[in-house]
């Protein structure tokens, strides 16, 4: 993919989120290229080294990178203070949820903007067509997203800065869904104009990759539908670093609709092409995920930071 069309991509996905998330409340589908038995999935010689993921000490230290995180309620200087000597001392599952905070915060603040400069109208329409619980839910997502941007402001500008930061420590560290957000570009945030030009663009290009394979390898679910993507289209950055394989594609959707216990897709590939596909989504999910099935489909998406949807709540970012 060229960077152009990689710029076209982004700038599409911003654009689609936002007229969507007026009806329907987002999810930000993931996924990473795997490695096969049958066959490589991505070529890992340029990928960056193998992930040491901090190991927890034993007790009850809250540095500790078991050490649960705090309640999705917490306010964020609060969570802040709790987050960040533990991220600092390297716990990488502090660090992923501190980073994605920080970097929802920029997001929240794309959302109120955008709100305050189209929800009126909005609101207005559908109340004077009597959808008024419609009406009802979108003020309530600003007021959430208001309060939110409250507690974002009383944060340190130097350490808003460093939600990238932190990100980026955490997918290098191992922490599945930290390496999912970095290989879909989450670094860069919501201001995606000049993130072609950034020094770290090159290291992402090598990196991401990677970073989904080993996603995938760790058992997150969430990995597949993005790999699912990466083999069938170019319609993201992350995929467009993919060669397109329709095999590899409809082996990743199979194991998609079976993670999320619906019937296999159907396909326009031969029946020869079919089973090869079938046979490694049967590989895949008894090597990855020991042939479970979800107990709800949203286990398989990542929940979406760069959305107008976005309603500031925390659906669990970074939990194990």
């Amino acid at each position: 993919m060229k960077p152009r069309q990689v710029a076209l991509c982004l700038a599409l996905i911003v654009a689609g989120a936002v007229t969507l998330s007026w009806w329907i409340r987002d999810r930000a589908p993931l996924a990473a290229p795997q490695a096969s038995t049958a066959a490589t999935e991505v070529s890992r010689s340029d990928a960056a080294p193998p992930p040491t993921r901090a190991r927890a000490t034993t007790g009850d230290d809250p540095l500790a990178s078991n050490a649960t995180l705090p309640p999705s309620d917490t306010p964020l200087p609060a969570l802040l203070a709790l987050l960040q000597p533990r991220a600092d001392a390297g716990d990488s599952l502090a660090a992923c949820r501190l980073g994605v905070e920080l970097l929802r915060c920029d997001a929240n603040d794309y959302a109120v903007s955008f709100h305050q400069s189209h929800s009126t109208g909005f609101v207005r329409e559908k109340e004077a067509k009597g959808q008024l619980a419609l009406a009802n839910q979108v003020e309530e997502q600003q007021l959430r997203q208001l309060e939110l941007q409250i507690q974002c402001r009383q944060l340190p500008d130097d350490v808003r800065r460093r939600g990238a930061d932190y990100l980026v420590q955490a997918a290098r560290a191992g922490e599945p869904e930290a390496m999912l957000r970095y290989a879909m570009g989450e670094h860069w945030g919501i201001n995606l104009d000049d993130f072609l030009a950034d020094s770290r663009f090159d290291v992402w290009r090598r990196d991401a990759p990677g970073m989904l394979q080993r996603a995938l390898e760790a058992g997150d679910p969430r990995s597949v539908n993005l790999l699912m993507s990466a083999y069938l289209d170019d319609f993201s950055p992350n995929s467009g670093l993919v060669a397109n394989d329709p095999i590899r594609g409809l082996a990743f959707q199979i194991l998609h609709f079976r993670l999320t216990n619906r019937p296999s897709p159907t396909s326009r590939l031969g029946a020869a092409d079919v089973a090869q596909a079938e046979a490694l989504a049967t590989e895949l999910h008894q090597r990855h995920f020991g042939n479970r099935r979800l107990e709800s489909a949203e286990q398989a998406f990542l929940p979406a930071l760069f959305s107008a949807g976005s309603d500031g709540r925390d659906p669990g970012f970074c939990r194990r």
